[in-house]
């Protein structure tokens, strides 16, 4: 069984609350969850800053919306650069850095 790919904006959208998208990304969920859900190693990163960088309560929040994650592999690896990318948006925030894409992070 093939499962759907969840894009960040989709998991954002629900916990912001935001009044436009988060009632129709929460209804895509619920719509597509039987079929199985899943985020790609990325989306797992891009949303550090959403919790904190507290991987656990990511973790938590993930299952409690029905959201595997494939870490293809490499755990460890997507475990650093959600770590980093974290670490990075915070210095970006303080003007500490500047702009630099997920992408070097997780290369």
């Amino acid at each position: 069984m093939s499962k759907w790919v969840v894009d960040t904006c989709v998991i954002i959208d629900v916990l912001c609350g935001d009044g436009e998208f988060s009632t129709k990304s929460a209804d895509a969920l619920d719509a597509k969850r039987g079929e199985g859900l899943v985020i790609a190693p990325i989306t797992y990163v891009e949303l550090a800053p959403s919790f904190v960088g507290d991987v656990h309560e990511q973790d938590v929040v993930l299952a409690g919306l029905g959201i595997a994650v494939d870490f293809c592999g490499s755990k460890d690896t997507v475990l650093e650069a959600h770590k980093a990318w974290y670490e990075h948006v915070q210095r970006k925030r303080a003007g500490e850095v500047v702009r630099r894409p997920i992408a070097d992070v997780l290369i």
